[in-house]
């Protein structure tokens, strides 16, 4: 799907790949001047111009100027390399990889990545993939730590890496620490701590150093508006929720919100079983996006918590519907996932595939306006 994806943009422009968005150019733009000793889109000029504390410097040209623009493309697939092994992982975790159900997993490990964005986001360019594949990490090692068997390395990746690559990862790493204490963990939990919140405290000081504010402008910009009219915390919240839900997204969440609802109040094995505790999360995870978070902008602000919470409910479908036909556990599982792929079907066959012929005019335009 992804390789379909850009090469039907690619027919839009003649052939010339480009991103779909101008973001992708701001924050290489940002990596050249990182790499020549600066931090901005200007060298001279610092500014924190990127939502990443991390992308921007993965994205340095450490070859040639010419081949830093593929830096993206080559991070975002392997971001996507990444989410689609975590996704079959955590199918695997499901059991939709063994008897009845085997075969609703060859549908769900077909459909699944497409449905939760995961080739259109890495069409993107920007840092969203990796975060969602980070997200996906903190996940699979909590499931696995629920039912006795830990992945530490996985989870602590994933705790360190998510608030790393956006700042909206703070919320399921900091989930996944308190999970880590409640199974008795102390140790652990400190280190999960120290890996969500140290990184991000050193560089929102290293921000204020340049004489910069603590948080980068790109996250203040999303929050201008409600700043400039003194809005009190909770209009502000208020503000955000409601902006979110009159998106299709946000509206999905919404949905997915309402169905871990629903398989806590109408199932005992649920609430008896270990995996309560990743119900928990789910619902903590994606209650704050929508109180908190974005959704929109080519469906990449809610790429990763789409990712965790359509495969948290795949993971806890199983054990809500135990003794039940599994056939209807399967079937239930497909719905799950053909609902997401329905509403974004059309952004993404005609928005994202066009957007690079904008961007490809735009530049080309503006260069042979430089060159006369």
């Amino acid at each position: 799907m992804f390789a379909a994806l850009e090469a039907a943009a690619m027919y839009q422009t003649g052939g010339y790949f480009e991103y779909p968005l101008d973001d992708t150019y701001i924050h290489l733009a940002m990596a050249e001047s990182i790499w020549s000793g600066g931090y901005g889109v200007n060298i001279a000029e610092p500014s924190a111009a990127s939502s990443s504390a991390l992308y921007p410097v993965l994205l340095a040209p450490v070859f040639s100027l010419e081949f830093q623009r593929y830096m993206p493309l080559i991070w975002n697939i392997i971001g996507l390399g990444l989410s689609a092994w975590l996704w079959a992982e955590l199918l695997l975790e499901g059991g939709y990889g063994k008897g009845t159900l085997r075969r609703y997993g060859v549908m769900l490990a077909a459909l699944g990545p497409t449905a939760i964005l995961m080739p259109s986001n890495a069409m993107i360019g920007m840092e969203h993939t990796l975060h969602a594949a980070a997200s996906l990490a903190i996940l699979l090692g909590l499931v696995r730590l629920l039912k006795g068997t830990p992945s530490w390395g996985i989870l602590y990746a994933g705790i360190l890496f998510a608030p790393l690559l956006r700042f909206e990862g703070l919320a399921l790493s900091l989930l996944a620490a308190l999970v880590i204490f409640s199974c008795k963990e102390k140790r652990r939990g400190v280190v999960a701590l120290v890996l969500a919140l140290v990184p991000i405290l050193l560089f929102c000081s290293f921000l204020v150093s340049l004489g910069l504010d603590p948080l980068p402008s790109s996250v203040q910009a999303k929050i201008a508006s409600a700043v400039r009219y003194e809005m009190p915390v909770y209009l502000r919240i208020i503000r955000t929720f409601t902006a979110n839900l009159a998106e299709p997204g946000g509206i999905l969440l919404m949905l997915y919100l309402i169905v871990l609802l629903a398989m806590w109040l109408f199932s005992e094995p649920l609430r008896r079983s270990p995996l309560a505790k990743l119900w928990v999360v789910l619902v903590g995870a994606t209650g704050a996006h929508l109180l908190l978070g974005h959704v929109g902008w080519l469906n990449r602000y809610e790429h990763y918590i789409l990712s965790v919470v359509t495969a948290g409910i795949l993971v806890l479908l199983p054990i809500v519907m135990q003794g039940r036909d599994l056939r209807r556990v399967g079937m239930r599982a497909i719905i799950a996932v053909l609902i997401p792929l329905a509403i974004y079907a059309k952004s993404n066959v005609t928005i994202l595939v066009e957007s690079p012929k904008s961007i490809y005019l735009q530049q080309r335009q503006m260069s042979e306006f430089a060159k006369n």
